[in-house]
């Protein structure tokens, strides 16, 4: 799985068609500031987004069990979740 940095995800928003469309629908009068944030959510991969971020919170209130049989919840849970992302080389990366 690769990680995509803000920027990828901001230009990947702003090409998206979706969001053009949106977009143009507003600046000629026909469209709403509702239907570009709909837009924008729907060009960032929302609701799958928001499902991966649910499930994490479940994950980081419940717990995960490492190989070594310990129990990491909370911000023990980020810490080794951010460093194997960064020992993977794909943390803020296309």
């Amino acid at each position: 799985m690769s990680l995509l940095s803000f920027d990828v995800m901001r230009d990947g928003v702003i090409h998206h068609p979706v969001f053009q469309a949106a977009c143009q629908r507003y600046a000629h009068g026909g469209g709403s500031s509702e239907e570009i944030a709909m837009a924008v959510l729907t060009a960032a991969g929302f609701p799958d987004l928001y499902i991966d971020a649910l499930r994490y919170r479940y994950m980081r209130a419940q717990g995960v069990l490492t190989p070594q049989h310990d129990v990491l919840t909370g911000d023990d849970l980020d810490q080794a979740v951010d460093a194997v992302m960064v020992w993977d080389g794909k943390a803020g990366k296309a």
